[in-house]
């Protein structure tokens, strides 16, 4: 009998200790697997932020075309307009996104004959773009079927070097019949559209990226990739206009670091030491979970709320609906005036440092609890929502922006002054959408901007 009792005592270490050794070999694994699947989600978020941010500069370069399709209409083909409108479309451009273009065509009947800049684009004068045998006019037919902008994907220009374009078809009418004027194409220089885009920036964080578009014979071709491709990556399908884009990404480092495995099947010897380990791990978890939701919501800069919480929490994105209908939006359109001077002036920390600046005076002027809020919509542009607010309310906040803006001082340049250009859309019982009210709102932006900023223009 005692013999047996000790027997067991000697036995009941061992038990423990497979048992123990069992239990937080279980639960590691279990964590590792949570890990794994935790770091790729934050991947696809990733990839959606880049794609979006794709997505965001070809919409602010392409809208632009709706401009010229607009005064040719207007005028009835008239193309004289032409050659003051497209450098104002151009410089624009190039400001907003620091994007340059290739060129701004007219092409009466699909043949071009008015172009800027037209040094370097010579090639392109009598350009048809409704020959089908010539490079990027496929879209151009496309467009022209479908009544719509068609955009193209990278291609060799006539006039040298790779570009992609947007092809907008001109349709004039009489109470008769709906005729075909024309195109009125922008085309964009690629090579610059990655450097612009950055994706480079993805390798200094360790992680490796392959941007592709997917071609009509479902090909998937290399637009621009890391230095090594993805291993194993996540993957995420985006369309821009009649386009499907495909980004793929992993971490540089693999998504699983076996020594790491080795070692905590070392460290689970000392159960202390092991416990604490897997608090702290879980910890790390919910931190980077917490992170990462607040990423999703919130502008690293600013603190302000991004562009995908409008589309995550306000509206529905495919037709700018308001999710709430109960609340009641008027919508302003901030532009910090000549921002790219600041950042050309003063550097970008000082220009980062305008922006926080900027953001603090637009969130003081919200009631958060009342709903309103304010969205970084891109660069140096913000998105102010004022929910349930009169007009005469509305545009004393206005005043109150642009004048609080005007006063702002940084010890250390005291010479340097921010203003703003703000364009306004007040709520109406119609129920507008997100996008008209944005649109509204830009149009009024550019009232005051021509009226040489630093108002708001109503």
């Amino acid at each position: 009998m005692l013999c047996a009792k000790t027997y067991k005592k000697k036995l009941f270490p061992l038990i423990l200790f497979i048992s123990v050794f069992t239990l937080l070999s279980v639960l590691y694994l279990t964590t590792a697997q949570d890990v794994l699947r935790r770091s790729k989600e934050k991947h696809i978020y990733i990839a959606m932020n880049e794609a979006n941010k794709i997505k965001n500069a070809i919409d602010a370069i392409m809208s632009r075309t709706q401009i010229l399709k607009d005064v040719m209409i207007a005028t009835n083909g008239n193309v004289d307009k032409f050659d003051i409108l497209a450098p104002e479309i151009y410089e624009d451009i190039e400001f907003n996104t620091n994007i340059s273009l290739k060129n701004i065509t007219l092409a009466p009947d699909g043949i071009v004959k008015k172009i800027y800049p037209l040094e370097g684009n010579e090639n392109l004068i009598n350009f048809n773009f409704m020959d089908e045998t010539l490079s990027g006019n496929l879209e151009a037919l496309d467009a022209f079927e479908k009544c719509n902008l068609v955009l193209t994907n990278p291609f060799n220009l006539v006039q040298g070097g790779t570009g992609f374009a947007g092809r907008l078809p001109i349709f004039t009418s009489n109470t008769h019949e709906k005729k075909f004027w024309g195109f009125t194409t922008i085309t964009v220089d690629f090579e610059d559209f990655l450097k612009t885009i950055d994706m480079t920036s993805l390798s200094k964080h360790g992680i490796n990226y392959h941007l592709q578009y997917i071609n009509k014979n479902n090909e998937k071709i290399t637009l621009t990739a890391s230095p090594k491709l993805p291993e194993n990556p996540v993957s995420y399908e985006f369309t821009i206009k009649n386009l499907l884009w495909h980004i793929e990404l992993a971490p540089t480092s693999g998504w699983i670091t076996y020594y790491k495995y080795a070692l905590a099947f070392i460290i689970v010897f000392g159960f202390s030491f092991l416990l604490a380990l897997i608090t702290t791990d879980r910890i790390k978890i919910k931190d980077t979970n917490k992170t990462l939701e607040r990423l999703v919501k919130l502008d690293a800069l600013t603190g302000c709320y991004s562009r995908q919480f409008v589309n995550t929490s306000l509206i529905n994105p495919k037709n700018g609906e308001w999710k709430d209908p109960n609340m009641k939006y008027s919508l302003a359109v901030v532009d910090v005036d000549y921002f790219k001077q600041i950042n050309d002036t003063y550097g970008h920390a000082i220009g980062d440092m305008a922006l926080v600046a900027v953001a603090d005076v637009l969130k003081s002027h919200c009631k958060h609890e009342n709903g309103d809020c304010v969205i970084r919509h891109g660069g140096d542009e913000f998105i102010v929502l004022y929910n349930d607010v009169t007009p005469e309310r509305f545009k004393n906040k206005l005043d109150s922006l642009v004048n609080t803006t005007r006063n702002i001082r940084f010890c250390d340049y005291p010479e340097m002054r921010i203003t703003l250009s703000v364009g306004e859309w007040l709520f109406s019982e119609s129920q507008e959408t997100y996008y008209e009210m944005t649109r509204q709102a830009d149009k009024k932006l550019y009232e005051a901007k021509e009226k040489g900023r630093n108002q708001y223009a109503i």
